[in-house]
């Protein structure tokens, strides 16, 4: 007989009746997952992505512990609640969970989180300037990006509580020295921000390694066009997240089972 990892394949609330609503979010977020996958941006079976349950505030759906991006799927999501105190043995990363439970407590805005460790975010990371706003992509994030310096993991009452503070209103936290948590009001969203911050992380990289100096853009510039980017957003960039289902689909449908 096979052995059977019982955090792969720990019990969630998948076999339950469920609301269209949370099907559609799990669906959704097992997408978000296989695209971070397909993106070059997983980290094995580290890293995560939480979604708030459509009409369940308190609850919020997040990969099993043990599964690659590439092997989660809408009904292997484990269901949990933002108010409990859970770690590996309720089959979820127990930082994954004191990561995403505090920020999904503490702001209603915001749906949606992901932390990842890709080398061009950790390396924004240890840079003393942070994320500069070198590239139009940046301008996302102007006066919308918070730090963190570097205390391990977030495991504790107070470091939740110190993760929840220091990320304040922004959209991201960029956690020193380790990786960065960036929220969304969707799945839509916070996939349209995490990869523009990539990119951003990337260019800026890329520019400050040719030694031949910065351009950076004035702050009145950023504020005009971070309005500008936002309306976009709001209107024909729409149809960017449905483009990278359609490509998914023909990729590898099972993310949907």
């Amino acid at each position: 007989m096979s052995r059977i990892d019982p955090l792969v394949h720990a019990p969630s609330e998948s076999t339950i009746v469920m609301s269209a609503a949370e099907a559609d979010a799990r669906a959704e977020l097992a997408a978000f997952y296989r695209l971070v996958e397909h993106l070059g941006w997983g980290d094995g079976i580290y890293n995560h992505i939480a979604l708030r349950v459509p009409g369940e505030p308190e609850k919020f759906l997040i990969k099993p512990h043990a599964l690659t991006y590439d092997e989660v799927t809408a009904s292997g999501l484990v269901k949990v609640d933002a108010r409990d105190d859970l770690d590996e043995r309720a089959g979820v990363n127990k930082v994954g969970f004191t990561t995403h439970a505090p920020i999904l407590r503490a702001r209603q805005d915001v749906n949606c989180t992901i932390h990842l460790h890709t080398i061009p975010i950790m390396a924004i990371s240890a840079h003393p300037a942070g994320l500069r706003m070198v590239h139009q992509n940046a301008v996302s994030f102007f006066e919308n990006v918070a730090y963190q310096d570097y205390e391990g993991a977030a495991e504790g009452v107070q470091a939740q509580q110190r993760l929840i503070d220091d990320l304040g209103s922004n959209r991201v936290l960029v956690l020193r020295n380790h990786g960065a948590v960036i929220t969304g009001s969707s799945v839509e969203q916070t996939f349209a921000m995490t990869l523009r911050f990539v990119q951003a992380c990337e260019v800026q990289l890329a520019v400050e390694a040719a030694g031949q100096g910065v351009v950076e853009i004035p702050p009145e510039v950023c504020r005009q066009v971070a309005l500008q980017l936002e309306r976009h957003d709001q209107g024909r960039g729409g149809a960017d997240w449905p483009a990278w289902l359609r490509r998914l689909e023909r990729l590898d449908p099972s993310y949907k089972q």
